[in-house]
């Protein structure tokens, strides 16, 4: 079997999109431009270069290209603490962008640590991300 290694950015953070078998539908399951606290509160990127970011081939693991997939984030954060010294001199939650943002978005995007996991019909299961984002 072929060694695989994780997905991450090189000069923008990685985009990992998965497409559901029965709609088609594409489904974001991790931005590292967007998600985790360090993309939201420390880390600056290019609006331009997060928008051109494109899917590339897709993964394949043993001739399959279906999988189901685990995701599992990580939240080590105390929010009651962290959200008022996140907030501005109006008591405004923003993102490094100047984005305002709700309580509710923080705590659920903000998390520290991501790890994704596929699985493949024969039982064969690979860590494709595991990040580590505050």
């Amino acid at each position: 079997m072929a060694e695989h290694g994780l997905i991450v950015g090189d000069e923008v953070p990685a985009l990992v999109v998965a497409r559901a078998v029965d709609t088609g539908e594409e489904v974001v399951l991790f931005d590292g431009g967007r998600h985790g606290y360090n993309a939201m509160f420390v880390d600056e990127y290019d609006p331009g270069d997060l928008e051109a970011r494109q899917a590339e081939t897709p993964f394949e693991l043993g001739g399959c290209t279906e999988f189901a997939v685990e995701v599992e984030v990580f939240d080590n954060i105390d929010w009651d603490e962290e959200e008022d010294e996140l907030r501005d001199e109006e008591g405004v939650l923003r993102l490094i962008t100047g984005e305002e943002i709700s309580s509710e978005r923080l705590r659920a995007d903000g998390y520290d640590a991501l790890g994704i996991t596929i699985t493949n019909p024969d039982g064969t299961r690979i860590d494709i991300v595991a990040e580590e984002l505050a």
